[in-house]
């Protein structure tokens, strides 16, 4: 039974990584149209929560529980737009590659000056990006994808053409800003959305560049 459990979360997160949606899973397991506890909970929404048109209803003893959605504004959870959070994590990222190339000095990170040198680049790519595509960012979950993941082309400060995975220049970048003094609830923040979103960045921005 546990086996048969793994075996299931792993085809879910395959599919996840595929375009899976929540809402897409909701319908699954949804109430048949209809049903009462469902239709009663649709009546007492408002602006601050919701009950779709598709929810999961579990009864139980004198009732059901109705799943729903409770807003919670940035300010009240203490959380940033992907975008001011990317802005962050470069900010202090920046700030210490800009200190380490300054000084000469690469050992931080157990990383080589060169190291330091390509991490620059990414800062510079995240920086672009922030300025660009803000509101994709912002909007990340509910982007659709439109490529597998891949590479990215970058021309450095130099000229020099460079590729890399963005998931992975931003996860390095991540580190050096919580290395740098990035505030621990910022960089968990940073951490989730890589987690949940890298691959799906990588995909987003590959077919954003294919298409310029």
């Amino acid at each position: 039974m546990e086996q048969k459990s793994e075996n299931l979360m792993n085809a879910l997160e395959a599919l996840k990584t595929q375009g899976l949606s929540f809402s897409q899973c909701v319908k699954a397991f949804a109430a048949e149209e209809g049903d009462l506890f469902h239709a009663a909970a649709r009546r007492t929404a408002n602006d601050e929560f919701e009950v779709d048109d598709c929810a999961v209803v579990s009864r139980g003893d004198g009732g059901a529980w109705v799943s729903s959605w409770t807003w919670v504004s940035n300010e009240s959870a203490g959380a940033l737009l992907n975008s001011e959070m990317l802005e962050q994590v470069w900010n202090y990222a920046s700030k210490l590659i800009e200190k380490v190339k300054a000084n000469q000095d690469g050992d931080l990170m157990s990383l080589s000056l060169q190291d330091w040198m390509l991490a620059g680049n990414y800062a510079d790519w995240l920086e672009d990006l922030i300025s660009n595509y803000a509101d994709e960012v912002d909007e990340i979950e509910s982007e659709p994808i439109m490529a597998t993941p891949g590479t990215l082309v970058w021309m450095t400060a130099d000229g020099t053409m460079i590729k890399f995975m963005p998931s992975s220049a931003l996860n390095r970048l991540r580190l050096i800003a919580r290395l740098g003094g990035l505030p621990d609830h910022v960089a968990d923040q940073a951490e989730e959305f890589s987690v949940n979103f890298g691959n799906k960045m990588d995909c987003i921005l590959r077919a954003y560049c294919a298409q310029e």
